[in-house]
């Protein structure tokens, strides 16, 4: 046989060799997931989250009322919320948030008074 075999044959198993080390060093290592539903990872008090409308549990229907609090409030003008006027109650009819300009200020949080987003 030549030694263009003997060379990539050493090159493949060094290759696999390396490969199961990485392998064999995470397998002990403590894991980074945990099992969401059954354990909660703990945030610290600083944490900002990714904001986003929520809903009501027991209607299905967003909590946002569309009275522009939000928008108002907002120092990098990232929100732009359009009300829809209903016999009930008001509805946003579009909420948009960009949050590649976002600065998690949450000043919109604390402003909502229906806890919205």
């Amino acid at each position: 046989m030549s030694d263009g075999f003997w060379t990539e044959t050493g090159q493949l198993v060094r290759a696999v060799g390396r490969a199961m080390g990485v392998t064999f060093k995470n397998l002990l290592r403590r894991p980074i997931t945990v099992r969401y539903p059954t354990v909660k990872r703990v945030y610290p008090d600083r944490f900002r989250g990714l904001l986003a409308l929520t809903y009501d549990p027991q209607t299905g229907e967003e909590n946002c009322i569309g009275c522009r609090l939000c928008e108002y409030i907002c120092p990098p003008t990232v929100i732009k919320v359009e009300m829809l006027k209903a016999e009930k109650r008001n509805f946003a009819k579009s909420f948009t948030l960009e949050l590649y300009a976002c600065e998690f200020c949450e000043l919109c949080v604390q402003v909502c008074p229906t806890d919205a987003i």
